[in-house]
């Protein structure tokens, strides 16, 4: 999933398709048309499915999705919940926290995930390139 303080969230979705290969008309279509988002997760088939950019959720500040559950409502916590949700609904498997990492450039997000159980990587945005051996240190 893609969390974001952003509004923005039709140029994130414009970058996963461009990056993914977009969806067809009719997919964006349906899509649209309260299709709802969808949810990268290994294991799951793409060949007679949607394409990948419209199975990942991305969850912003547009006020597209909501988050009524038990959990901590800190940072992008209820967003990353919010997506779960979607997630375990749409294709009946389990997300743990610990089955979930958060990447963020924003030390206060990476804290309130580590509070929560949740693993969680700071991203460097001046040396992006330790992003994969912090990564790689996790498996």
């Amino acid at each position: 999933a893609v969390v974001t303080f952003s509004k923005q969230t039709s140029i994130v979705r414009g970058i996963l398709d461009f990056i993914m290969g977009g969806p067809s008309d009719d997919e964006m279509h349906n899509h649209c048309n309260g299709g709802g988002g969808g949810f990268l997760h290994a294991g799951l088939s793409s060949a007679s499915s949607p394409s990948l950019s419209l199975r990942i959720p991305i969850r912003g500040g547009d006020r597209s999705w909501s988050y009524n559950g038990a959990g901590s409502k800190a940072g992008k916590q209820p967003h990353m919940a919010s997506a779960v949700e979607e997630l375990e609904h749409r294709f009946g498997v389990e997300i743990t926290r610990k089955s979930t990492l958060l990447i963020d450039d924003d030390h206060m997000n990476i804290k309130y995930a580590l509070q929560e159980g949740v693993r969680a990587i700071w991203f460097n945005p001046r040396k992006p390139h330790r992003l994969l051996p912090e990564v790689i240190k996790l498996s």
